[in-house]
């Protein structure tokens, strides 16, 4: 059984924990990779959309026009930046964060996990056979939030947890910025190889896509908006992106085929 090496490659040392050479995807494979992308981009905006729908339920007509969990939230993700810039918080803590994400989806979808390397100049995990999920999820998965909840939820079997519920909003604030701000920095600054594995486009799409998934999933949660109504207005968003992206590609088709009639 073949095994691979999931790494993560730091700006400060770009020449080092490379993944070795692995077969080339066939041409054919990149393009379908290629047209499913391309494909998920209205989804992409109909998962805007949902969660720009939860607006309403996020704002007060009081100053300072956001309720209380929003507040919390957002005031973690600011101590975050805080952090981020001027208490900069040590590379291999999420290092750490990055390459057991790889190792537990490894584990979770039946892959053997090898050797896991964590330093400050970068990291890498070894997993037989891991698939796209397992390449991809530490892009999309927040880790530390993960573990944030849970936390919550085991010691919210002994203890009572509700008097601290807007410090663990603020601790949700936190850990995604962490997520959001150090993702960012990695895929920007340096070209990853997992990124790469499956191509830049397709990567980068489902990284997006299930980022925002993710991110409208804990703001129905946070809001205290209902899965269902979510799940209702995301599917009505998907029906309207889809067919308003099918009508605009129908309309080049026809203006295209006129043109090229006139043209004969």
């Amino acid at each position: 059984m073949s095994r691979l090496l999931l790494s993560l490659k730091l700006p400060v040392f770009r020449n080092r924990l490379t993944r070795p050479c692995m077969a080339v995807s066939s041409i054919g494979m990149r393009f379908l990779r290629f047209v499913i992308a391309f494909f998920l981009l209205p989804a992409i905006a109909a998962e805007a959309l949902s969660i720009y729908s939860l607006m309403p339920s996020m704002l007060t007509l009081s100053f300072p026009y956001l309720s209380k969990e929003m507040l919390a939230v957002i005031g973690g993700y600011c101590l975050l930046i805080l952090f981020f810039f001027f208490i900069p918080i040590p590379i291999s803590i999420y290092v750490f964060g990055h390459e057991l994400t790889h190792a537990v989806w490894g584990f979770l979808t039946g892959s053997k996990v090898g050797r896991i390397h964590i330093s400050s100049n970068g990291g890498y995990c070894t997993v037989s056979d891991p698939g796209m999920f397992t390449t991809l999820a530490p892009y999309f998965v927040p880790f530390y939030l993960v573990v944030l909840l849970l936390i919550k939820v085991i010691a919210g079997i002994w203890l009572p947890l509700e008097d601290y519920a807007l410090w663990w909003l603020v601790g949700v604030g936190v850990t995604y910025g962490f997520h959001f701000v150090y993702t960012v920095k990695m895929l920007v600054e340096v070209e990853q190889p997992d990124v790469r594995e499956y191509g830049h486009f397709f990567s980068y799409t489902l990284i997006v896509l299930f980022n925002l998934l993710i991110l409208g999933a804990g703001l129905v949660f946070i809001t205290g908006t209902s899965f269902l109504d979510f799940g209702a207005k995301l599917l009505e968003s998907l029906a309207v992106s889809y067919c308003y992206c099918f009508n605009q590609i129908l309309s080049g088709v026809v203006w295209l085929w006129k043109v090229l009639v006139n043209l004969i």
